[in-house]
C-alpha cells in the first residue's frame, strides 16, 4: 500500500535543480520519471514505460536531449 500512497502523492510539476537548464517538457524533473528510475521494476514503472511510447511530452523530451548532446533515455 505504501507504493500506491507514494503513486498518489506524485506530482506532474517539478522543479529544476538551480543552475541546471529548464526543459520545456519537464520530465528531468518529473516525479513519476524519477520514482520508475529508482524503482525499475515497480508496476509504476512499468505503467511510465508504457505511456512513453504515446506522450508527447516524452517525445520533446528527447528531442530536447538531443539538441543538448546528451544521451537519449529510451527505456
Amino acid at each position: 500500500m505504501a507504493a500506491y500512497e507514494q503513486f498518489k502523492s506524485m506530482s506532474m510539476e517539478g522543479h529544476t535543480e538551480q543552475g541546471a537548464p529548464a526543459m520545456k517538457s519537464g520530465c528531468e524533473s518529473c516525479k513519476w520519471h524519477s520514482y520508475a528510475e529508482r524503482k525499475s521494476n515497480s508496476l509504476i514503472s512499468k505503467l511510465w514505460r508504457w505511456h512513453t511510447k504515446w506522450c508527447p511530452g516524452w517525445t520533446a523530451y528527447q528531442k530536447e536531449l538531443a539538441k543538448c548532446g546528451e544521451e537519449s533515455r529510451d527505456f
